[in-house]
């Protein structure tokens, strides 16, 4: 029996994949929709990675970048970085609504809270899809502080967000100035 190795390197994530198909034609077919996954996989994550360059060359370098988690039914946490402040603390209530099966509203306020103690408030509002390889939330941040210090810069700004929210509860927030 001949028998042929296929080496298959799927997206960037460097997974290596060693099918080994006797050269049967019963096995092309296989072999086809194998590639065909692989091609599938590739032209998503390029698609996930020019979304995510347009929007940079469009708005710049994002203000403030997070990583969370929901805490309950309405609460969530998370830890950040503010440009020209530093690390932050981000705590929240919200609230979601789904539009359709495939679409969600969300809205709710927030506070970061710098290392020294600096607080500045916000309102949000988000749409998008939570189901995977759909378009994630994005949505508008409302920002207000009595700050002198270092946040007193997010006095009356507006940010536009983009978020990606996993099954897990675990979620990514980035947030560009509004222009």
């Amino acid at each position: 029996m001949i028998t042929k190795y296929f080496y298959i390197l799927i997206s960037t994530t460097f997974v290596l994949a060693l099918v080994h198909a006797p050269l049967y034609s019963a096995n092309i077919p296989i072999v086809t929709e194998i590639f065909a996954q692989v091609t599938d996989e590739v032209e998503q994550e390029n698609q996930n990675n020019n979304n995510k360059n347009i929007i940079n060359q469009t708005l710049g370098e994002p203000l403030y970048s997070e990583k969370g988690i929901i805490t309950g039914p309405y609460t969530y946490t998370a830890n950040g970085t503010l440009k020209n402040v530093g690390n932050v603390t981000n705590t929240g209530l919200i609230i979601t609504k789904p539009l359709s099966n495939e679409l969600i509203y969300g809205q709710g306020q927030g506070v970061l809270q710098s290392k020294d103690g600096e607080e500045a408030t916000y309102t949000f509002q988000f749409i998008g899809s939570l189901k995977e390889g759909n378009q994630p939330p994005h949505g508008s941040w409302f920002i207000y502080t009595n700050s002198t210090g270092k946040m007193a810069f997010l006095n009356n700004m507006i940010g536009i967000t983009h978020s990606e929210i996993g099954k897990d509860g675990t979620f990514s927030t980035k947030v560009w100035k509004w222009k």
